[in-house]
């Protein structure tokens, strides 16, 4: 009975680790698509500018 609780208690260690790795995953993730949503907002800044010089 022992154990099965101990591999049982692995098994949920082990899980909690996969969690906290993901975790951190997504995290990353998150700031890259921040970064690429500010970079996206900053290439369309300038098209704009670029744009409006053209017409001018």
């Amino acid at each position: 009975m022992t154990n099965v609780i101990q591999e049982k208690d692995e098994h949920i260690l082990d899980l909690k680790g996969q969690i906290d790795d993901d975790k951190k995953q997504i995290n990353q993730l998150h700031t890259i698509i921040l970064a690429t949503q500010k970079d996206n907002q900053l290439l369309m800044e300038q098209k704009t500018k670029r744009w409006w010089k053209f017409w001018k």
